[in-house]
């Protein structure tokens, strides 16, 4: 009777301690770069809400301002790329070491939410290539109208990172 609940309990401690390693190798890095997507993408909103403030101004002391915000922005752009292709990396990974189907589907979830990201982001990067282009050449009225269009997709992006954060969320729950 001793050696049953010895080996069960014995049984049971290992699969913690699976379930433990895959929360510190993979769930938690996973949200904590989803949480810096998140976080940097909100950075980019308000930089090009102050770089299209900026570029209204038009005087000559803001030049300097409206290339630092630029220069800024940009970085803050391929920062972003870089932390959404590390979370892909880590979510390749997690579907290659979950120990369950659900675990492996939720995984394979939060990758598919990745792309679709990856994806959309590009495009806003695209868009806010071309409203600087459209300051810098004095076409106000045409980076007016596509900031609507940039304010727009931020606001798609921002709702479908908070899903992926809540996804990324849950799939910690569910592995503890």
């Amino acid at each position: 009777m001793m050696l049953s609940i010895a080996g069960i309990g014995l049984m049971q401690m290992q699969q913690i301690g699976v379930e433990l390693e895959e929360i510190a190798t993979e769930t938690v890095p996973l949200t904590t770069n989803v949480s810096k997507v998140s976080l940097h993408q909100l950075e980019q909103a308000i930089l090009l809400e102050r770089l299209l403030r900026v570029g209204n101004v038009g005087s000559a002391g803001q030049t300097d301002s409206f290339d630092g915000l630029t220069d800024t922005l940009f970085r803050l752009a391929a920062l972003v790329d870089e932390e959404i292709l590390a979370a892909e990396e880590i979510a390749e990974k997690g579907i290659a070491i979950a120990h369950t189907e659900e675990q492996r589907a939720k995984y394979a979830n939060v990758l598919a939410q990745l792309k679709t990201i990856e994806q959309e982001h590009k495009i806003y990067d695209d868009h806010i290539h071309t409203v600087v282009d459209h300051i810098k050449t004095g076409d106000l009225n045409k980076a007016t109208r596509l900031a609507a269009e940039v304010e727009a997709e931020q606001a798609r992006l921002n709702g479908e990172l908070e899903e992926l954060d809540d996804g990324a969320e849950q799939l910690c729950h569910h592995v503890r």
